[in-house]
């Protein structure tokens, strides 16, 4: 080891922080440290370690056990596996059971949907109403201009408390809530929970949340308190987490020590300098600065696509390249900022036979939203198919598999499709038959506008997928994102002559090469503790990075940036960040405006490359209402509508395919038809 990892393996002050850079060796100190303090004498159930996620606590577990070539008693889990282990014991003291039932999500959902919604609950408000008590029990209360909501809230909250007292249950919030409550408000539950470890070691520090926190300083007592994180990849602020955790830790234990463990084993020199530009515009964080005995490698390559079609075949090219050069296709990872990104890189990941997989967010037709987006389809085109039908009636709360399998039976019984069979609401209770019904409705819908452009068709089941999302708010925007996604699909020129047939055989589409050896897409988050020889950044734009939401807070702002910067130092030997002049995202043209992090970076960090086929291209200067245009994604369309002068001249056209849009003219890939193409067009 080097110095400060064997000074964070040593150290016993009774406070410590550990800043572990990306890729400095943070997991070998921590498991070094665990089997340290075994092997000089500390008693293994005398020791707790904590991390996020129960994927993580096994793999400390195995490589703690490798180390001491037995197997321990260590106690290794998830913050919420040591709020069950705190309310197992003393939950009485609360006055709630021991043997209380523990409510997933989705029961737990229901429950409140009961407790505050009544009999017929407004979806959506149940929903928010929700996600804000999660937030209050997480340490993040409504703001003070919030006080009318607030106490929505608060109500909320004692509705649903006193239905979860009925069923002698807590749901897994309620896990953290209680270990608080119980820890703040009964002394002797508290000092006997202080005296329990000699210390309480806790992975990924940064990403605590208040409550997460809270407990951590009600357990310290006489254990030593050791933490492990990097507040320069704080990426969950969505999850209620403070970036400053680190610093705040620093401050609430005197006396506590930092190690900076800052020599990065992954990276080359090129890749951490540009890396280290873009971090260090971040105010407030913990100083230091990354290094390596690296060799110094190439420069980071920013390629300028003209949309996202160029960038992703760009993408696929370059893998292709480098996979006949001897590469393995598990050494490439392709990273974007939001799962709607995926499907342009899937497509061109299939046209050059290259396998990838999705681990997290799914293939973009095998997500559930797409998913039920198909089942519509292929009812527009046959509405007699039953396992279509019998898919979306699944989603349907209250009905489950036998109940299923009797409307297909009783269907078939009276000669009827599944789907004219769901007007029998006699078969049901009446709630569920009320909401089949509506489902039902819903499909009669769509199937009767069939007829209609294939662009209102799929508006249509747009738009009734999404009145059946459920979720968080997040969640449901992803999910949104990606069914408006569908209509890109549409809007390509190359495929302005799609049937709804064309569509449905679309979104059945799957590679034959899929697996855990191929080309790696995940989302940036998803992409934080793994690390590839080779990396690709896509859409490192304005609105999609930094995010549209995070534009009118700097902090927000600032966990984009670190989003982008955990995405960089995931990169071993190569690193490629991208960016389009346009692009068809969730069914919307976007301008592309380079991100301000390109800038930040520097450019003489990058290697800079661009599309061919951009300057060859003229862009009209000026039009009129009623002129005939050509665009290089949509084809022909009449000119509508012209706002404003110069640069900022507006144009709105309707296009031959059935869409229309409003776009800037200077940036356009329009021409003029002549009256002979306007023939050929028509």
């Amino acid at each position: 080891m080097n110095e400060p990892q064997r000074a964070a393996v040593l150290n016993r002050v009774p406070a410590l922080a550990i800043a572990a850079g990306p890729g400095s060796g943070k997991t070998r100190v921590i498991t070094h440290r665990l089997a340290h303090e075994v092997a000089v004498g500390v008693p293994p159930d005398r020791m707790a370690a904590v991390t996020f996620t129960n994927c993580a606590a096994s793999e400390m577990r195995r490589r703690v056990d490798a180390l001491l070539h037995v197997q321990h008693s260590i106690h290794i889990g998830t913050f919420h596996w040591l709020g069950q282990q705190i309310l197992r014991r003393d939950a009485g003291r609360l006055g709630i059971r021991r043997d209380f039932t523990l409510l997933g999500p989705a029961e737990a959902r229901r429950v409140f949907s009961r407790a505050v919604g009544g009999e017929r609950p407004d979806r959506n408000r149940v929903l928010e109403l929700m996600e804000a008590v999660s937030a209050l029990k997480n340490g993040k209360p409504p703001s003070p201009g919030e006080s009318q909501r607030g106490e929505a809230i608060k109500e909320a909250a004692r509705a649903y408390r006193r239905a979860l007292t009925n069923l002698s249950a807590i749901d897994v919030d309620d896990l953290l809530w209680l270990s608080v409550r119980l820890l703040e408000t009964d002394e002797p539950a508290r000092r006997a929970w202080q005296r329990r470890w000699d210390e309480i070691l806790v992975d990924e520090f940064q990403d605590t949340n208040p409550i997460q926190y809270r407990v951590l300083r009600l357990l310290s007592g006489s254990a030593r308190l050791v933490v492990v994180g990097d507040d320069d990849q704080a990426i969950y602020g969505w999850r209620y987490t403070e970036p400053d955790v680190m610093g705040r830790f620093l401050t609430d234990f005197p006396g506590a020590e930092l190690v900076k463990l800052e020599q990065n084993y992954r990276s080359t020199k090129r890749i951490l300098r540009a890396a280290d530009a873009l971090i260090g515009k971040n105010e407030g964080r913990l100083e230091r600065r990354l290094w390596t005995e690296n060799t110094a490698g190439e420069r980071p390559v920013l390629y300028t696509a003209d949309d996202e079609v160029e960038e992703a075949e760009w993408i696929a090219k370059r893998i292709r390249a480098d996979a006949e050069r001897g590469r393995d296709w598990s050494d490439f990872a392709v990273l974007y900022r939001t799962n709607a990104q995926s499907r342009a890189l899937e497509d061109a990941m299939v046209r050059h036979g290259i396998p990838y997989d999705i681990s997290i967010g799914g293939r973009f037709v095998e997500r559930e939203e797409i998913r039920q987006a198909a089942a519509y389809l292929r009812l527009a085109v046959n509405p007699a198919d039953d396992e279509a039908a019998l898919f979306l009636f699944s989603f349907v709360r209250g009905i489950g598999p036998r109940r299923l399998e009797a409307l297909r039976s009783e269907a078939a019984t009276r000669g009827l499709t599944v789907l004219e069979m769901a007007g029998e609401a006699s078969l049901l209770p009446n709630s569920v038959g009320t909401q089949l019904l509506e489902t039902a409705r819903r499909v009669q819908g769509i199937v009767a506008g069939r007829a209609g452009s294939v662009t209102a068709v799929a508006d249509g089941i747009i738009a009734a997928v999404g009145e059946g999302l459920g979720g968080s708010a997040l969640e449901r925007e992803t999910a949104l994102e990606n069914l408006a996604e569908l209509r890109s699909l549409l809007l390509d020129r190359r495929e302005r002559s799609w049937t709804l047939r064309d569509l449905v055989d679309r979104l059945s589409l799957t590679s034959s090469d899929a697996g855990s050896e191929g080309v790696r897409l995940l989302s940036l988050h998803a992409a934080k503790g793994l690390e590839y020889p080779v990396v690709f950044i896509t859409g490192i734009e304005e609105e999609i990075l930094p995010h549209r939401r995070s534009l009118d807070r700097d902090e927000d702002i600032r966990e984009e940036r670190r989003l982008l910067y955990v995405g960089m130092t995931r990169a071993a030997e190569q690193l490629y960040l991208s960016h389009a002049h346009s692009r068809l995202l969730s069914g919307q043209l976007r301008l592309g405006t380079p991100s301000r992090f390109i800038a930040e970076i520097g450019r003489g960090h990058l290697e800079l490359e661009g599309s061919s086929r951009r300057a060859p291209r003229p862009r009209l200067h000026a039009v009129t209402p009623g002129e005939r245009v050509d665009h290089r994604r949509w084809g022909p369309g009449t000119v509508t509508h012209v706002e404003g002068r110069g640069r900022d001249t507006m144009v709105s056209i309707m296009f031959d395919n059935g869409s229309c849009h409003r776009i800037q003219l200077c940036h356009a890939p329009l021409t003029r038809l002549t009256p002979h193409e306007n023939v050929v067009a028509g």
